[in-house]
């Protein structure tokens, strides 16, 4: 698998685990923003590798949307 293959798997899991723990609670919940934090760690680390893996590309990372 594809560094870029296993980027995407950690979002897609982190997307449906911070649907799952949000059910019910506000978005100022601990949990929650500690889950959307290290939701964003990992799409920056996705968009940091595109531009290493395509230099000529990394516009493209701007653009992105991650299917839910």
């Amino acid at each position: 698998m594809s560094e870029i293959e296993v980027l995407v798997d950690q979002v897609e899991e982190l997307q449906v685990t911070l649907n799952k723990i949000k059910e019910g609670k506000s978005l100022t919940d601990f949990g929650i923003v500690i889950e959307s934090q290290i939701l964003s760690i990992v799409l920056n680390n996705y968009r940091e590798t595109l531009m290493r893996i395509m230099p000529d590309k990394s516009h493209i990372g701007n653009h992105l949307r991650f299917p839910r």
